[in-house]
């Protein structure tokens, strides 16, 4: 199951932050530093993904797991502050997505 990994500099600081997500298992994990920050499993059967929110520092971060349902791949997107570390773009959400 993938393990996805992020490296940012925030205020100065270097800060990791990772994403074990186990879709046969509905369980998603998320470190901050090593840190457990989140040890959770989604409500369903099947994992269509979520929408997972936690501060590092004095910023909002958001860890969205987006689902193609046709091909059941996933999509891992990190946002600090409602931005993209990835793409820049803004965060935009569905009603759905805040479910899990």
């Amino acid at each position: 199951m993938p393990i996805q990994t992020w490296k940012i500099l925030l205020d100065g600081e270097n800060y990791t932050i990772k994403l074990h997500h186990n879709s046969w298992t509905n369980r998603r994990v998320i470190w901050l530093n090593n840190v457990v920050l989140e040890n959770s499993r989604t409500k369903g059967l099947v994992d269509v993904g979520g929408l997972h929110e936690f501060m590092v520092g004095e910023h909002l971060c958001h860890l969205l797991i987006s689902q193609n349902l046709i091909t059941r791949t996933y999509d891992y997107q990190l946002y600090i502050d409602e931005k993209s570390v990835d793409t820049q773009k803004k965060l935009n959400i569905k009603a759905e997505q805040l479910d899990n």
